[in-house]
Order: structure tokens, then C-alpha cells, then sequence
């Protein structure tokens, strides 16, 4: 079974650091960990990669799948009002009508998305 880990870095490296949540707030635990291609070293107890190598070819071993979120804040404003759905940087699903004053909601980058209305989403960078 793989673990899910999360990172500040893409691609990862030496010095990056892995987490067991989207947050980036909780390490894992110490101990190698792979996304298929290469291996990563932690020790230290902060989550910190110390040595990367790369996973062996000819012995069949269980990887560990590293996923790095992308967030960013949107804009999001209705003429008269706008539908909206997305998910957050924790994977939970939101969906919620916005009217003529604005809103900035974080969100995993590329997922906010119009249902009904009309109005405006403006991508304004990361969170």
C-alpha cells in the first residue's frame, strides 16, 4: 500500500521536505520513500530529504506516490450573481453562488470552475 506524501519542492531533491498532509504541516516519519523513479531518504525527524537515489530495476519494491498541490486565490465576482465549485488545497469540495461583491477563496490551482451565472474568476497567483 502507498503512502501519499506532500511537498514545498517540485521535482524533489536533497534538502526538500515531505508531509503527510496538503497542509504542509505534519513530516513524515523518517525512512525511505519513492515515487517509482527515485528513492528519498528521511532523517532528522523534520521531514527532511537527506539523500536521494534511484530505485532499482531488477528487485520489486512498494512505492510511495509524492504529490505536490498547487494552489492559488481567485477572484471570484457575479454580474448579478455566479455559481461556483472547487476543491481545496486539502481535497475537500466546495461549491457556493457569490453576488456582486467580490470574494478571494484559495484553491487547488485549476479546479474552480463556473456551474450557472454570469461573472468573473480571476486567477490572482499562489496561496
Amino acid at each position: 500500500m502507498g503512502l501519499n506524501a506532500y511537498s514545498n519542492c517540485s521535482p524533489l531533491t536533497t534538502g526538500c521536505f515531505l508531509y503527510q498532509d496538503s497542509g504542509l504541516t505534519t513530516p513524515v516519519s523518517d525512512g525511505v520513500y519513492s515515487d517509482g523513479t527515485n528513492t528519498y531518504t528521511v532523517s532528522g525527524g523534520a521531514g527532511q530529504i537527506a539523500s536521494q537515489g534511484t530505485c532499482p530495476t531488477t528487485t520489486t519494491t512498494t512505492t510511495t506516490t509524492t504529490n505536490a498541490v498547487s494552489c492559488n486565490n481567485y477572484q471570484v465576482v457575479g454580474t448579478n450573481s455566479i455559481s461556483i465549485e472547487w476543491f481545496d488545497c486539502g481535497g475537500a469540495f466546495f461549491t457556493q453562488t457569490v453576488g456582486t461583491s467580490p470574494i478571494v477563496i484559495c484553491a487547488e490551482t485549476g479546479t474552480v470552475v463556473q456551474t450557472g451565472g454570469s461573472g468573473s474568476i480571476t486567477d490572482l497567483g499562489s496561496c
